[in-house]
């Protein structure tokens, strides 16, 4: 193809990407010191303090982080040569999906060009989104590029999107999904994708609305963030978001879920699901919960402390040494107990400003922070407590008696068998279930025989095919259940549900 004197000499979609970065210098280009950029040593301590909250730009590379640079850029320019526009083939193929309509929706699994994905999960404070959009800026420093005309690949303009990041939307249905992605492109690129969504027929139109546009603007990858059990593990429509992402997988779209561990616990019983989203990794962040974490002194802190406003800061090992129990290693408090400390030294005055131990003290207790510190003494705190987070995990208490030998448990008391009253009050909740469930069953049968329209389910049964194309059909069946169909509140969060513009 490259000696075609017609055809241009580097794929096109590339030309927005940050040239491949091997691992050795992904530490340089990841870190961002925004300080170094302010005249900050020319003005009084009390003025300095209008550059504080430029903290959320400043990283410092770790580890963890390098590995993650290196594994998405790699997915992202995989995908993108995957759907390399100077194709003849590939020109067919997105030609044919911008086609595609629900009385021809069996033409997907012919359409499929597969990309990765991949999971970062953290609890809240473990740095997720500052990874990401900091990943994100480091490969792909044009987020939108213009192409023109090019008769090689077959287009009269095109608007490329290197990469789509947004939120989960909160009510935790497709449609409000669709409401997020195309509410993001119109941010970007102004134009009037929500809109025109709202003049479709139904849902499932919304669904192939949403996938050809992700295919024509050539996304590089799609990231969706802030994953809550009650948006995508918990919620009704698990099975199909995530028939819908594994759709978008096999259409080329590389898809990066980010969130709370628990908003992922399905995705561990599906070994076809786990194995699509580790293509890419499936990153665990998780926070240092004892001293022996190396990289939270030597890696984070010691990169946090860097951004600093004050000329001298005092006590800077016992800061370090301090760190990890005063903010419970995790590194978001720590970022916030960084700034409070620095904001009470230049506050004191003075020509310069100096920063102590008893400034980092007074600082991790400030008032303003005072839900972090007690958030951070929760998680220390080695008993059980009458209060609870539900965003956050204490490390796993070690049990007084652990099963670890023959001896220990043949100690063990046998188990009693369950007594008859509980076997009756097992079986009454079990028949209680059933019943409910079989009243929906019919509720819902008898509501589409009434009023869906015969086409409805059509795209469901593409999807399901697209999304599980692979002989293992176990975890993901092809069919929808019986008695399954797409709720109205679904179908019309499409029209309710706003975007969040970043």
């Amino acid at each position: 193809m490259t000696g075609c004197p017609s055809l241009p000499d580097v794929n096109p979609l590339l030309e927005g990407l940050a040239p491949f970065i091997p691992f050795s210098r992904v530490p340089e280009a990841l870190l961002n010191e925004p300080l170094q950029f302010v005249p900050w040593r020319t003005m009084t301590p009390e003025l300095r303090e209008q550059f504080l909250a430029s903290y959320k730009q400043h990283f410092f590379p770790t580890s963890f982080g390098i590995d993650v640079v290196t594994r998405i850029q790699i997915a992202v320019r995989h995908g993108l040569d995957l759907r390399d526009p100077r194709s003849p083939a590939e020109q067919k193929r997105i030609n044919q999906l911008l086609m595609v309509d629900l009385d021809h929706p069996d033409i997907l699994p012919s359409l499929t060009n597969p990309a990765m994905g991949g999971i970062i999960d953290g609890w809240t404070g473990s740095g997720k989104s500052s990874l990401v959009t900091r990943v994100l800026n480091v490969i792909a420093p044009d987020q939108i590029i213009r192409h023109p005309k090019s008769k090689a690949c077959g287009w009269s303009t095109l608007m490329q999107i290197t990469y789509l990041y947004l939120d989960f939307p909160s009510n935790g249905t497709r449609g409000g999904l669709v409401a997020r992605i195309l509410g993001a492109i119109d941010a970007l690129i102004g134009t009037n994708y929500v809109e025109r969504s709202r003049r479709l027929r139904n849902l499932d139109s919304s669904l192939i609305f949403v996938m050809q546009m992700l295919s024509m603007h050539r996304i590089g990858v799609l990231v969706i963030d802030e994953g809550q059990p009650e948006t995508l593990d918990r919620s009704p429509w698990h099975r199909e978001l995530v028939q819908f992402f594994l759709a978008l997988l096999n259409l080329g779209i590389p898809v990066i879920l980010c969130g709370q561990p628990r908003a992922f616990e399905n995705f561990q019983r599906s070994a076809q699901v786990s194995r699509r989203f580790c293509e890419i990794g499936h990153f665990e962040l998780r926070r240092a919960d004892s001293d022996t974490h190396e990289w939270w002194r030597k890696e984070f802190v010691r990169g946090m402390m860097r951004f600093s406003l004050c000329e001298q800061v005092l006590d800077r090992d016992e800061i370090m040494r301090e760190s990890r129990h005063t903010a419970a290693g995790v590194p978001g408090y720590f970022a916030r107990q960084w700034i409070e400390a620095q904001r009470i030294a230049l506050r004191k005055g003075g020509s310069k400003a100096t920063l102590g131990l008893s400034d980092f003290h007074a600082g991790a207790q400030s008032p303003e922070i005072a839900k972090i510190a007690k958030a951070a003494r929760w998680l220390e705190a080695g008993g059980p407590d009458d209060f609870e987070y539900d965003d956050l995990e204490r490390r796993p208490m070690v049990k007084a008696a652990a099963v670890s030998s023959p001896t220990v448990a043949q100690s063990e008391p046998p188990r009693q068998p369950p007594s008859k009253n509980d076997v009756v009050d097992q079986l009454r909740g079990n028949l209680e279930r059933r019943t409910k469930q079989g009243t929906v069953a019919r509720n819902c049968t008898a509501k589409l025989a009434v009023s869906a329209d015969p086409d409805d389910l059509r795209f469901n049964r593409a999807i399901n095919i697209l999304a599980g194309l692979e002989k293992s059909q176990k975890d993901l069946p092809l069919t929808p259940p019986e008695g399954h169909v797409d709720a109205q509140e679904d179908s019309s969060s499409v029209r309710s549900t706003g975007t969040k513009q970043r």
